[in-house]
């Protein structure tokens, strides 16, 4: 199958995990058999030497093992790691509370992701480590995905393009890819120029 994806033009493939371990893994995804199919799935993507992306969604069940993370992913030879820590909209913002991670936690996982980044570097490692901490312990929110409709585009199954994954919660009507072409979404739909530049402000 993973070799059907390459002909189709798939130009990589990204798993996700829960943790780092079995049990934990299990815990939070709700299935025993889960990590060893994940892990599977990884070993076979690199021996078809397709290029891997390894996702892990932080939180504050999780996160203090983030060193344990990023050796599974060199481990699994990871082309890039994104360690995202949760976004909280719809369920996870109900669930903020039990989900966002210490402030202490937060600075300890920076530091271990720092130590990682500068091992791999010495090493020649290619490993990509991207970190994504929460705005809860910022001076300010970051812009999501470089900004509104800025370098992204995201199509729902029933066609609607968003430039943001959860722009849905707004109250904003967005163009479907079955009524307009790409460029007129991108550069003149009003739902993809809603929030561009400073003048909403």
């Amino acid at each position: 199958k993973i070799d059907s994806f390459a002909e189709a033009g798939l130009d990589h493939i990204q798993i996700s995990f829960q943790a780092s371990d079995e049990t934990l893994n299990a815990a939070l995804a709700g299935s025993e058999k889960a990590f060893r199919q994940k892990l599977e799935m990884a070993r076979a993507v690199k021996a078809h030497g397709y290029p891997m992306v390894l996702n892990f969604v932080l939180h504050r069940h999780n996160i203090d093992q983030i060193d344990r993370i990023i050796e599974l992913c060199i481990e699994l030879e990871a082309d890039d790691v994104e360690l995202a820590t949760c976004q909280f909209y719809g369920w996870a913002q109900l669930n903020r509370e039990g989900l966002l991670p210490t402030r202490e936690q937060i600075e300890r996982a920076e530091q271990v992701v720092k130590q990682y980044r500068e091992r791999m570097a010495e090493s020649g490692s290619l490993t990509n480590l991207l970190f994504v901490t929460p705005d809860y312990y910022e001076e300010r929110p970051k812009g999501c995905m470089g900004g509104w409709g800025a370098i992204f585009l995201s199509v729902t199954p029933e066609g609607t393009a968003l430039p943001c994954h959860s722009a849905r919660q707004l109250p904003v009507t967005f163009p479907s890819v079955l009524e307009h072409d790409l460029q007129h979404i991108w550069y003149d739909s009003f739902g993809f120029n809603r929030y561009r530049g400073f003048d909403w402000m």
